[in-house]
């Protein structure tokens, strides 16, 4: 009887151990509910994000980190404008940015940075894009 209680006290501490462990990361996707949404949004290929811009300002620098080191192609208005790599800026126009990963083998983690702000885009293969806006005259 005692070594079928000692395999019971056991398992009670394991499975406690593993609520505990689920609950911390459950915690952990949820802290940053922005960080949640962008990788919700992009799983289903809408656009990641929406960023205004100065009203005078006519073309938005876009900074790049990607992980792993990878190269990424980038389109707007059906138009390669570049690649893009780690720590390198890309100018872009208002519209919609076009990131296209479909030659790269693995997955990657595309972080944009605008106004010192990182926006997190994960691509496995795929294309997927995100919106740049300036903002009106009226809302300034």
């Amino acid at each position: 009887m005692s070594r079928f209680q000692g395999f019971e006290k056991t398992a009670i501490r394991i499975m406690a151990v593993c609520t505990v462990l689920l609950g911390l990361y459950q915690l952990k996707a949820f802290t940053d509910p922005v960080e949640f949404y962008l990788k919700f949004s992009g799983e289903i290929d809408a656009p990641a994000f929406k960023y205004s811009e100065n009203v005078n300002s006519g073309s938005i620098s876009l900074s790049f980190e990607i992980t792993p080191d990878s190269v990424v192609m980038v389109r707007q208005n059906d138009q390669d404008i570049g690649t893009i790599e780690n720590g390198k800026s890309i100018t872009v126009e208002p519209g919609t940015v076009v990131l296209d990963a479909t030659s790269i083998p693995y997955p990657v983690t595309v972080n944009v940075i605008l106004n010192n702000k990182t926006y997190s885009i994960e691509l496995n293969g795929d294309v997927k894009s995100f919106d740049v806006k300036l903002k009106s005259a009226e809302a300034s």
